[in-house]
């Protein structure tokens, strides 16, 4: 089992035991059970090509994977994890949009959007992304239809026809997408490429530490150590 998957399983544990407990008093940590995650990133990013990814998100809308299309952006754009955006109410993201950011609470990962403030800036391209989304989520508080569970949901927009299609663009899954928003936020944040994109680390030390910190609270990350897996190695 790799680190990565055994971290995330542990981290349902914390989700579980503040749901029961109604509180979050006991918890477990991931990196002390089972060792901390090595990952450091060699290639960039395929949807960091916004030409591309938009042909990414048409081929998906032509072949009627509307919900895949509609996590695929959410993700490019606002760098939400899968559940994270399937589970955002994109309405009431759309209003908080007009204040420049939005908050991230659903869906979080080890429950942490409630007990952290997490905050993501809205582009242009997010709040047309957001706007899209709301059409598609109706009269409900999230895009996935009221006839589903989230594991069924899932289930689908991982299934075989969107797995061939992204794979036929280069991609192997959505986490593609939040390693393209780290990337393009560390460049507006430092003036500088990722590292993983420039083969090396051009920004200062300093100011890559800064966007390191900033980048990890708005991925809703614990330790800025593991954007190491989005946007490169900080040496």
């Amino acid at each position: 089992m790799k680190v990565s998957y055994a971290q995330n399983l542990l981290s349902s544990v914390n989700i579980v035991l503040r749901i029961m407990r109604e509180d979050d008093s006991i918890d477990v940590s991931p990196s002390a059970l089972v060792g901390k995650r090595t990952t450091v990133k060699g290639n960039a990013p395929v949807t960091l090509d916004r030409e591309r990814f938009e042909r990414i998100v048409e081929d998906l809308r032509e072949a009627r994977l509307r919900h895949a299309a509609t996590v695929i952006e959410l993700a490019r754009n606002l760098g939400l994890r899968t559940r994270e955006a399937a589970l955002l109410d994109c309405k009431s993201a759309l209003v908080e949009a007009g204040f420049g950011k939005i908050g991230v609470v659903r869906g979080t990962k080890g429950g942490r959007g409630q007990h952290v403030e997490r905050l993501v800036p809205v582009s242009e391209s997010a709040r047309a992304c957001l706007v899209r989304a709301a059409g598609l989520q109706g009269d409900a508080n999230n895009i996935i239809p009221a006839e589903k569970s989230w594991i069924t949901f899932e289930r689908n927009i991982r299934n075989k026809r969107t797995r061939d299609l992204l794979a036929g663009h280069g991609l192997r899954g959505y986490h593609d997408c939040r390693a393209a928003y780290a990337c393009a936020r560390y460049r507006e944040l430092t003036e500088y490429p990722a590292p993983v994109v420039a083969g090396v680390r051009p920004a200062p030390k300093d100011v890559d530490a800064g966007a390191r910190r900033t980048l990890a609270l708005e991925l809703g990350h614990g330790r800025d150590a593991i954007l190491r897996a989005y946007i490169g190695s900080a040496r």
